[in-house]
Order: structure tokens, then sequence, then C-alpha cells
């Protein structure tokens, strides 16, 4: 890839996001604007990004082998959120964004979630909070 293909600023919306994560450092994943939790196919925290425990206000230590959806983030574990997972994930399409008011440090913050399949089989949770990202200039 020459300099002038390489790729902008990562962003929750880039139609690549998941490829683009899975080749990132954890430095580099520290570093994004925006929160980045890996799952593994049992649905169990295996990285949390420092960006992600700053914003959130949950401390790393707590996160790492926790089930994300029962133990962190049991708000997001909607029957209906559930359900559409397995569908997508059945289909081989798991690509889910979402909003929702309502956040560890905050309960009436907007959260943008995006939920994908990593190449593994575990799930890749990106996380950003817009006023967070206005105020970093993202």
């Amino acid at each position: 890839m020459t300099s002038d293909q390489t790729p902008g600023p990562l962003s929750l919306d880039a139609p690549d996001l998941v490829a683009r994560l899975e080749q990132l450092s954890r430095e580099a994943l520290d570093s994004l604007p925006f929160g980045v939790i890996r799952l593994n196919a049992e649905g169990v925290v295996e990285y949390y990004s420092k960006t992600e425990a700053v914003q959130s206000g949950f401390r790393l230590e707590r996160a790492y082998r926790k089930r994300f959806f029962s133990e962190i983030a049991p708000c997001l574990a909607t029957p209906e959120l559930l359900d559409r997972m397995e569908r997508a994930r059945r289909a081989g399409t798991l690509d889910i964004s979402l909003e929702q008011v309502g956040d560890f440090a905050d309960p009436n913050r907007l959260l943008r979630v995006r939920i994908s399949a990593a190449a593994d089989g575990g799930l890749w949770v990106a996380l950003q909070r817009p006023e967070l990202a206005a105020i970093s200039g993202t």
C-alpha cells in the first residue's frame, strides 16, 4: 500500500473497522478516540482498552475475564439485541450498530455501539460517546 492509499483515521463507522482493529497493537487500540473491547467466543472480555476504561469509568482490572453481557453491560443484553446478534452470527453477517442512553459514568450520556464478529469467532465491541469525541476533536 502506498502512502496515498493509507487508510484515514479509524472511526466507528468505518466499513473495514474489524479488519483494521485486528491489525492494531494493544498500544494503538488504547490510543483510539473510542473505546474497544474484545470478547472471546463465549462473550468473556479478553481486551478492554484504556480509552474505554477512562471514558466509561469502569476500571480495567474489573473487566478482564468477565462476561461482558451479564457482568459488565447487562443493559445491552436485551432479548431483542441478543436475538438480533444470534441471527446475524448464524448468517455470517454480525455487524450491528446501535445507540442507547446510559453509561457507567453518566446514565444520561448517549452511547454509540458497534458489535462485530471477530475473525476467530469472538466479538469486537466499539463504543463511542459523541460528546467526548467532540471535546477531543475526533
